[in-house]
């Protein structure tokens, strides 16, 4: 697998380290990020025996292209999956000199209008797509649909929910990840839904970090809620640090296959999530784990809450609300990849 580089704080570094400690069971694999990783605690999660992780310093465009064709010069493997363009064609011109038998999937992470080089993926045998948005995608931009494999992203089992609030107590409404307030991230949208709702009984916890946090602290004191909403940074091990949740939230402007998310379902905790490009429409289930509004749209947004804070919005039970991710659980997951991956050798 080849990837530039990763800053080590996000979803792709959770499912490529599932995806190395899973490859034991079936075949040898390595990863290399010509450069490097910002943050490499996310390393410690993969087991050295069923995966590699290899770590460079190339951060040129130049640097990435001479590292990835001369590791794939030397390593000369049966198959490449990259998760980024511009790796396909220091890639390809190393198949047709040294390796040409190999097999190349380009496995892409995020929503693909957005991203620069598509035109270079023609070039790829085959796809592995996280979202049907991005299979539909894919055919949009002609490439054909039996070289299409749709496999979402991986995301463990949860043997025990998270609790939910008791009641009585203040509803307690999640956002995880970067805090960006007007990019991709969206986050000031949250900010806004729960405005419109600030004589309502709930709490707001924030987990993650970015350049907009004093942005969004002064918008929720704008908004009246300054005193609703508590901010506790990264973390690590999200889930361990979040000890009550009811709903979890996400506003993105576009995703590839938000993580957040699926793991929250995982949890037995409901989302209230854009209908953004590409993914959330594979993830909630309307009326079981949660609730799809288009992007910008408030007041369907607090309607919602509203209904789910006064119980006139109810979603299923946390058992009914895991068994939702069935699809997207690990272990059905790796085999659907490596049975792709086996078949193509």
């Amino acid at each position: 697998m080849t990837y530039p580089y990763f800053t080590g704080k996000g979803g792709m570094e959770t499912v490529t380290a599932r995806v190395l400690n899973y490859a034991s069971r079936n075949m040898e694999i390595e990863f290399l990020l010509s450069g490097g990783s910002d943050d490499t605690n996310w390393i410690k999660n993969v087991n050295n025996e069923s995966g590699k992780v290899v770590l460079h310093n190339h951060r040129s465009y130049p640097g990435v292209f001479l590292d990835t064709f001369n590791y794939i010069r030397k390593t000369k493997p049966d198959i490449v999956i990259t998760l980024n363009n511009l790796q396909i064609m220091p890639i390809m011109a190393a198949k047709k000199l040294y390796v040409p038998n190999m097999k190349v999937y380009a496995w892409h992470h995020f929503a693909l209008r957005f991203l620069k080089g598509n035109n270079l993926l023609k070039y790829c045998d085959s796809f592995l797509a996280i979202a049907s948005g991005m299979k539909r995608d894919l055919i949009n931009m002609g490439i054909d649909e039996e070289k299409i494999h749709l496999i979402y992203d991986p995301v463990d089992r949860v043997k025990v929910p998270t609790p939910q609030s008791k009641d009585g107590e203040p509803k307690h409404f999640v956002y995880i990840g970067r805090l960006e307030a007007e990019g991709q991230k969206n986050v000031s949208e949250i900010y806004r839904i729960l405005g419109a709702l600030k004589n309502k009984n709930w709490v707001f916890d924030v987990y993650g970090a970015g350049a907009d946090e004093q942005k969004l602290r002064d918008l929720s004191k704008e908004l009246g809620i300054e005193d609703k909403v508590n901010y506790f940074g990264w973390q690590k091990d999200v889930w361990s640090a979040i000890k009550v949740a009811d709903l979890v939230f996400l506003s993105s402007k576009y995703e590839g296959f938000p993580m957040s998310v699926v793991e929250s379902v995982a949890h037995g905790i409901p989302c209230i999530v854009t209908n953004c490009p590409v993914g959330p429409d594979d993830i909630i289930k309307e009326g079981v784990n949660g609730h799809l509004y288009e992007i910008g749209d408030i007041q369907d947004a607090a309607k919602t809450v509203d209904g789910f804070l006064d119980g006139s919005v109810k979603f299923g039970t946390q058992k009914e609300i895991q068994a939702s991710d069935d699809d997207f659980y690990t272990d059905a997951y790796m085999k659907r990849l490596f049975n792709i991956l086996r078949e193509k050798q």
